[in-house]
């Protein structure tokens, strides 16, 4: 089973869309931790209207978290699929997101995480294609270092990949993702992309790396500096073993 996670703290004008792009998926089998972090628009009304309509839907309910890292923690705890995905509450999916990743990780024994290109919407109808080359492993092992050559949205997680690489961190206030797909690599872990669009990435006014793009890059060399710390303590363990 797939475990598809969306959080969402006062997004509710593009929420019901994104719910109604997972519950749309050509795979059906999946459950749908949906977690309202303390919003204060109609975003509870909109989860409880969808959990009533398809027992897929688990509503969850929390006081607003210090960061997103602290929810997301809470849905990988809370999963019961041997597979974890995200799909941002302003986002949306293709309809055979899960179909087309899960065959993938099939091919590929469920050992790797899997990407996908995307498509990006603006607030004003504006549309295009993101298309990224594909990146050999070796190459984007030391390109995501430098940047998040990936989007996160629509993320396919193997659960044991949690296991060695363990949670996203809560003590930062951006940058969550970029964090822990680093933090993934060190430990070994492949990505693999797939060159088809399979979802649409929303950019307005409201979105938080938008309003706070030069914070996340201030953040940037800070989470540089610490994980070569946790990569050469790593491997200095790893040598004594």
């Amino acid at each position: 089973m797939i475990t598809v996670f969306t959080s969402c703290y006062n997004q509710g004008k593009y929420l019901s869309e994104a719910i109604e792009s997972i519950l749309a998926q050509s795979f059906e089998y999946f459950e749908y931790l949906l977690y309202d972090d303390g919003s204060t628009d109609n975003t509870w009304d909109i989860i409880q209207h969808y959990a009533a309509l398809d027992r897929r839907v688990v509503p969850i309910r929390v006081e607003k978290q210090k960061n997103v890292g602290y929810v997301i923690n809470m849905s990988i705890e809370r999963m019961k699929g041997d597979f974890w995905t995200w799909c941002p509450s302003d986002d949306v999916w293709t309809p055979d997101l899960l179909k087309v990743k899960m065959a993938t990780s099939i091919a590929f024994g469920h050992n790797c995480i899997i990407y996908s290109d995307w498509e990006v919407i603006q607030d004003n109808g504006d549309h295009h294609i993101f298309v990224k080359p594909r990146i050999p492993p070796a190459i984007f092992e030391k390109e995501v270092w430098r940047r998040a050559p990936i989007c996160f949205t629509g993320i396919w997680v193997p659960k044991h990949v949690f296991e060695i690489a363990g949670m996203f961190p809560t003590h930062l206030q951006f940058s969550e993702d970029f964090y822990w797909m680093i933090k993934t690599v060190i430990h070994g872990i492949r990505y693999w992309g797939i060159p088809q669009v399979l979802h649409k990435k929303r950019v307005h006014n409201g979105q938080m790396t938008k309003k706070n793009l030069s914070a996340i890059l201030d953040q940037m060399s800070a989470i540089w500096i610490e994980l070569k710390k946790y990569q050469r303590k790593l491997y200095d363990q790893r040598m004594v073993d």
